[in-house]
């Protein structure tokens, strides 16, 4: 098992294990164990998930708080409409402008989003950890996410300067695929309660952390539709998917050497143990650990999560499944581990919308953990048409009590449903796949 050091003076810098960094020679034991805990910290990122739900919450109110406030001002500054019609044509005014507002505001508010991914995480660096909100501001950017990427198959990049890359990528997949960018960050979190389980150090946890937040990272040079795809992909879309370990594995070659053997995860996670897996064949010994590791816990996520051609299945079947494949799919020793997390804590470390997949109504419709996801990252769209549909009418209450003549009793006015609408939810259901079949996830 991969092992490595990180503290006391040679975190310092030097080197030499006992040694004195230049310039802390006579200090006390103290003063240098309070100089390793701010080298630390400056090589770390300590997770934030208040301020990044607070972040999501924002793109999702901005959108309703602007167009609800433009549709306001603009009825306010119209002069007084009366009848019937005049309260139409303001409405149908109040629709655009609240269509309008909100393809505005949300395609901004979603700039947001990588930045609260990142607020999501707790890593550690190779050196001085970079700004997250300058790593967001990239990553909106796909001009220089496309040099980045030549940049990284050129190879001239320092350990550095390439996790701020990955990270930049990681990032991305936020506007890329939202489900793909969910599925690493749960990986992620699966990873860890098995490192820990294992008794993996704590300087090979902090490397395979990364390792399971990029193992999909190739995915980005996947095209989004065919990752979003319901059906089942063709034969040269296959060939397509089937790529992103190896794509992931030469984005991630630069930070290789900071990874030690825990990189190599990221191009074997689709390896099985048997030897029939992709895309080299290996079998047993010869996939790293942290590529068995790896495939239990994505192989978990995919069978506990929806996916637009599959319902999920509930966490004991799924674990029942992970035996029925130890030997065969998956290591054996990393299944028992796995085996030995609790159920409480593999639903803990979900999240919201994971658990919510897993309600019992919602699970028996192939779709549903799908669109529970994509209502709780596409929430504004939903939200902006009730507020704007609410504005519409206060506005219009208010224009018509304006019209009315001075001393006159206002009319009962019958309110009509407004034309606004949010986006349609679409009404096929996929065949869905067999519990008996995780090895068929990409």
């Amino acid at each position: 098992m991969p092992q490595s050091c990180r503290g006391g003076a040679t975190a310092l810098g030097t080197g030499v294990p006992g040694a004195a960094p230049a310039g802390l020679a006579g200090r006390s034991r103290e003063q240098l164990e309070a100089a390793a805990r701010v080298l630390e910290r400056s090589r770390s990122w300590t997770a934030r998930p208040v301020l990044a739900r607070a972040v999501r919450l924002v793109t999702v109110l901005l959108p309703v708080a602007v167009s609800t406030a433009v549709v306001v001002v603009i009825d306010r500054a119209l002069p007084a409409v009366r009848g019937a019609g005049g309260l139409a044509e303001v409405a149908v005014l109040d629709a655009a402008v609240v269509l309008c507002t909100v393809s505005a505001v949300e395609r901004l508010a979603r700039r947001l989003l990588p930045l609260a991914t990142l607020l999501s995480l707790s890593l550690v660096f190779p050196d001085r950890a970079p700004q997250r909100f300058g790593i967001a501001l990239r990553a909106n950017s796909p001009s220089r996410i496309r040099a980045r990427l030549a940049a990284t198959r050129d190879g001239r990049r320092d350990a550095a300067s390439a996790a701020d890359d990955l990270l930049t990528y990681l990032a991305a997949l936020s506007r890329h695929d939202r489900a793909t960018r969910g599925h690493c960050e749960r990986v992620r979190a699966f990873v860890d309660l098995l490192g820990e389980e294992m008794g993996l150090s704590r300087a090979d946890q902090d490397r395979l952390r990364w390792a399971a937040l990029l193992h999909d990272v190739g995915k980005l040079r996947v095209p989004g539709p065919l990752l979003r795809k319901p059906g089942k992909p063709t034969d040269s879309e296959w060939t397509a998917l089937r790529r992103h370990p190896v794509d992931g594995a030469a984005l991630v070659r630069p930070l290789a050497g900071w990874l030690g053997p825990w990189a190599a995860a990221v191009e074997q996670h689709h390896e099985r143990y048997d030897g029939t897996g992709y895309p080299k064949g290996l079998a047993a010994s010869d996939i790293s650990l942290g590529g068995r590791i790896l495939a239990v816990a994505d192989a978990y996520e995919v069978m506990v999560t929806s996916r637009p051609y599959k319902r999920p299945v509930r966490p004991d079947a799924a674990r029942r499944e992970l035996v029925a494949c130890a030997g065969t799919q998956f290591d054996p020793d990393v299944v028992r581990a796995f085996l030995r997390i609790s159920l409480g804590d593999l639903r803990r470390v979900m999240g919201p919308l994971g658990l919510l997949a897993q309600v019992p109504v919602l699970a028996t419709v192939p779709r549903a953990g799908v669109l529970v996801e994509m209502a709780g990252q596409q929430a504004a769209g939903a939200l902006t048409a009730a507020a704007g549909a609410g504005a519409i009418a206060v506005a219009g209450t208010i224009g018509a009590v304006h019209a009315l003549p001075a001393g006159s009793a206002p009319a009962r006015v019958v309110a009509t449903p407004s034309a606004a609408a949010g986006r349609a939810v679409p009404g096929t259901r996929p065949a869905a796949r067999p519990a008996s079949e995780p090895a068929a996830h990409l």
